[in-house]
């Protein structure tokens, strides 16, 4: 497979990334490194997972592991959780995409993350059955799990976390790009269908839109009654639009590029390339749009 067309594919499917079992959210007192905010090291997880940097996901899953977590300790789990969804993900799409040699053994290592995860998972849903982040991350855990044919018994495990994070939350964008994903990857003989994805990526859409347009204008809102000047004003707003964009970006980027990638295999290729040019808005150095819209638009000439 040409480098292209595998990096291609590796972005298409997820922002994700590497190896290692789960260490315990909570370490011995004399393990522990200072605190440093939730805000931060949320930013930092998504931050190394769009760069697919392993090294960087491994060293923040230590430093949260090290983590005084205090009250934050549910916080702190999810986002130790999250990282290590991201490794287990790469090591999936590594070993499928890229041909490594290493092939098997990177699938083993992903089913072990994977299954310890799950078993952590299920601990905090089972402590917070309401939680709708734990149950996406929970299905999620056990999706890594599939390996071929054991996806008739793993897959509807999987599932029905995600149905049920829907049902406890309607809009939450995280579970409709679950369950797009798990439409449009399982085969149509086991319930996948891609006009099923694409309803759940719009939804997760239509979310996303919704939490920009209000974040910004409350954030507008604030900047207007605290600075008068005009021109500080237009320097601050700039900022306040990137950086509201970047909170936003992992989630919203993947939903363009997933809507993109169904949009295509429905044969709708118009449709396919605004989501690519509106992702490419968001962030200009998406490699994973750039790359699909670029072989989108190959087709098109021929």
């Amino acid at each position: 497979m040409q480098r292209p067309l595998r990096l291609v594919f590796l972005c298409a499917l997820a922002a994700l990334t590497s190896p290692a079992v789960i260490a315990p959210p909570l370490a011995h007192a004399q393990d522990r490194a200072p605190s440093r905010s939730l805000a931060v090291l949320r930013s930092d997880v998504e931050a190394a997972a769009r760069a697919y940097d392993q090294d960087r996901l491994a060293a923040l899953r230590e430093e949260l592991r090290k983590q005084d977590t205090g009250g934050a300790e549910l916080e702190l789990t999810r986002l130790h959780l999250r990282a290590t969804f991201y490794e287990a993900n790469i090591l999936r799409y590594r070993r499928q995409l890229q041909e490594h040699p290493s092939a098997s053994e990177f699938q083993d290592r992903q089913v072990t993350i994977a299954e310890v995860a799950e078993g952590r998972a299920q601990e905090l849903v089972d402590r917070h059955p309401e939680d709708v982040g734990l149950r996406v991350l929970l299905g999620e855990f056990i999706a890594l799990q599939i390996t071929g044919p054991n996806g008739a018994l793993i897959g509807p495990r999987a599932g029905n976390e995600v149905d049920r994070a829907i049902e406890l939350a309607p809009d939450d964008p995280d579970a409709h790009l679950a369950a797009g994903r798990r439409y449009m990857y399982t085969p149509g003989a086991f319930g996948g269908s891609d006009a099923k994805g694409l309803e759940h990526l719009l939804l997760a859409e239509k979310t996303l839109n919704a939490r920009e347009r209000a974040q910004l204008l409350a954030r507008r809102t604030e900047l207007y009654a605290r600075v008068s000047d005009a021109a500080a004003r237009k320097a601050e707003l700039r900022k306040i639009v990137t950086a509201t964009r970047t909170e936003v970006w992992r989630l919203h980027e993947e939903v363009l590029i997933q809507l993109s990638v169904v949009y295509r295999r429905l044969g709708r290729d118009r449709r396919a390339k605004v989501a690519l040019k509106r992702a490419l808005a968001a962030n200009p150095d998406s490699e994973a749009a750039t790359l699909l819209l670029a072989r989108l638009e190959d087709a098109s000439d021929q």
